[in-house]
This record gives structure tokens, C-alpha cells and sequence, in this order.
């Protein structure tokens, strides 16, 4: 129950003070100290990046993977790369991508 009222609460709220925070390989979105969502993603994916914030849109990269996500955890897009992100930046209006390069296979 008290899921389902924190969930409608966002719905008809949102949280217009979101914060996203990176511990580990789990993101997490946060009003105030309360958690409102969070994904834990496995180390087999890669490292999860530094998230930024665009447009109202949260931005964050594991491994190779970017995901533009929305304060409530919708998943609003994603873009798959051709080698890890190294860095995510948002400061000139528009979200910037460094990838680098994959690992070589051990043979």
C-alpha cells in the first residue's frame, strides 16, 4: 500500500527536486532523503557513469549504454554504443558522449 500511494503521489506530483545519485552500480533517484526509485545493474554490464540532467531528463551510462530516464524511473530512451561511455556532460544544452574503446578479448 504504501508503494502504490508514493507511486500515485509521483504520478500527480512528480518531483520537481529530484536528485540522481550513482552508488556503485545502483542509480537512484531521490526527493529530499526519501528514495523514489532505483535500478541496480549487474558488473557484467560495465560501469554505471556520473549521471547528468537535461531538459527535465536524467542521463546515465553503463558500459556502452546510455539511458535517458525520467524522475519517476521511465525508461525515455536509449542509445547503444559501439564501446564503453568514459563520460557524460551536459553543460552547453545538449548531452556529450566520450566513448572509448572496447577491451581487447583475452585469447
Amino acid at each position: 500500500m504504501k508503494r502504490t500511494l508514493l507511486l500515485l503521489a509521483l504520478a500527480l506530483g512528480g518531483t520537481a527536486s529530484a536528485e540522481v545519485r550513482v552508488d556503485g552500480q545502483t542509480v537512484r533517484v531521490l526527493s529530499g532523503e526519501q528514495v523514489t526509485w532505483q535500478w541496480t545493474f549487474a558488473p557484467a554490464l560495465g560501469q554505471v557513469s556520473r549521471p547528468v540532467r537535461l531538459d527535465n531528463q536524467n542521463y546515465v551510462a553503463v558500459g556502452p549504454v546510455v539511458y535517458a530516464l525520467s524522475d519517476e524511473g521511465r525508461v525515455l530512451g536509449r542509445a547503444d554504443l559501439p564501446g564503453p561511455v568514459t563520460s557524460l556532460d551536459s553543460s552547453g544544452g545538449a548531452v556529450r558522449v566520450t566513448v572509448g574503446a572496447r577491451a581487447a578479448a583475452n585469447a
